[in-house]
């Protein structure tokens, strides 16, 4: 939902979240939501990447950036 659609829910905790049929899950409580930007939707990529990869210097560019 953030990297697709950039929309995210800020407090995702068991109160705000419903288990659906079918592996879905439903939130609940929108009162604490944002939204990324097609550039930070990139950038957070980008830093998830660095981290799975072990890529300081790339982490460190994308938190700099």
């Amino acid at each position: 939902m953030v990297l697709r659609d950039g929309l995210f829910h800020a407090d995702p905790h068991p109160g705000n979240l419903l288990s659906l049929p079918g592996n879905r899950v439903g939130f609940i409580d929108f009162g604490m939501v944002g939204w990324l930007s097609p550039q930070r939707r990139r950038q957070v990529l980008g830093l998830m990447r660095a981290l799975v990869e072990g890529q300081g210097r790339s982490l460190s560019g994308v938190l700099l950036d």
